[in-house]
């Protein structure tokens, strides 16, 4: 048997007589056989992980490139089944013979149990194995809204520091809490509290709240409060908001007044003494700044806002507002700006432009100043 090379191949058997380089004889039966290396090897699924939720009923399901190197170029098969063997799969479109690495599921799937898997198909038409069946759970039914318990609704305290709790309706996973001074015009049951200073925990892009209670790292302001919370199961519906809960803080008789108090339409100004190998002020100095720091947290584990050339935020004399040195910090007003409360900050040099350079000087001492606009 002579070798051949990867590829699809003939072949036939010549009666005795017939010319060996000539036609097949007319009753000759044609056979076909594939010449391949080994079938591919399945590619690792990526996303979605292993029994996550969604509630996106279209979702986009990716997995790495094949490992295996003979017998490219390769595609991709995938398939999405009601069951983990997979013996009966959905009729999807578009799912076979795919170049790239992921697929958006075609038609949209129905809230259910579902498991997927992949596998790979050589240029030669060879499959591989599939992947294991990955479950995957879609569901688009919110979960109930959480009862509110503490501060509880109407209620007066001193307590400067209360601690927010609420109910766990079955399936949440995570909440979002919010609270505010200031209560929302034409609010109706169920509106989300949104107005100038609301202070919100847990929301997009922020730390999951995944407990069912939250106490405020700062004192809190003596006003008249609004907070609500809504909960979210695993695939992210959410359950809307419950209605608003009021309470009040007064001050103890022991109470001292606040220094450094911001109000409505005062900008937040932090000011410092300036340090002499601080350069500033010239295309030279570009190499020293200052670097402040912002948190309602007084050992400033996570500040909320922070100027430093580290992130590219260098501060240059010109965006001082004059001696002795200061910056503006963007309140609740502003997208990110610092919402009501207690804040704490401090400030540090940066020598970069002075020998000996590239050094930080010590951080000041922990200023305290209040938000309540």
């Amino acid at each position: 048997m002579v070798s051949r090379n990867a590829g699809v191949w003939y072949w036939y058997v010549i009666p005795t007589g017939f010319p060996p380089d000539g036609p097949p004889p007319p009753a000759a039966i044609i056979r076909k056989v594939t010449v391949s290396p080994p079938a591919p090897l399945a590619p690792v699924l990526v996303a979605p992980l292993a029994g996550a939720s969604t509630q996106d009923t279209t979702p986009l399901l990716d997995w790495n490139a094949t490992t295996s190197t003979l017998g490219g170029t390769f595609t991709y098969d995938v398939q999405v089944c009601p069951t983990a063997v997979c013996t009966a799969p959905l009729a999807l479109t578009g799912a076979t013979g795919l170049t790239a690495t992921d697929y958006t599921v075609d038609p949209a799937l129905l809230p259910a149990t579902y498991y997927w898997r992949v596998r790979t198909v050589n240029t030669h038409g060879v499959a591989g194995a599939y992947s294991a069946a990955r479950l995957l759970y879609v569901d688009t039914a919110a979960t109930l809204k959480p009862t509110l318990t503490l501060p509880a609704d109407k209620s007066t305290s001193t307590i400067k520091q209360p601690t927010f709790t609420w109910t766990k309706p079955t399936g949440a996973t995570r909440f979002e809490l919010r609270y505010s001074i200031n209560f929302p015009v034409g609010y109706v049951s169920g509106d989300m509290l949104n107005t100038t200073g609301t202070v919100i925990i847990g929301g997009a892009g922020m730390t999951p709240l995944t407990l069912t209670s939250y106490k405020p790292p700062s004192p809190l302001l003596p006003n008249r409060y609004f907070w609500q919370v809504q909960a979210y199961d695993a695939a992210g519906n959410p359950s809307g908001w419950t209605n608003l809960f009021t309470f009040v803080i007064t001050s103890a008789l022991t109470d001292t007044p606040i220094p450094n108090h911001f109000g409505a339409g005062d900008p937040i100004l932090l000011t410092w003494g300036p340090l002499s190998w601080v350069c500033t002020g010239t295309p030279a100095c570009d190499a020293s700044y200052y670097e402040i720091q912002v948190d309602n947290n007084i050992t400033f584990t996570s500040p909320e806002y922070q100027l430093t050339n580290a992130v590219g935020n260098t501060i240059t004399y010109a965006e001082y507002i004059a001696a002795p040195y200061g910056v503006i910090v963007p309140d609740s007003s502003t997208p990110g700006g610092l919402p009501n409360g207690t804040w704490y900050w401090r400030v540090r040099g940066f020598n970069g432009g002075v020998v000996p350079s590239g050094a930080y000087g010590a951080y000041s001492t922990t200023g305290t100043f209040t938000v309540e606009k």
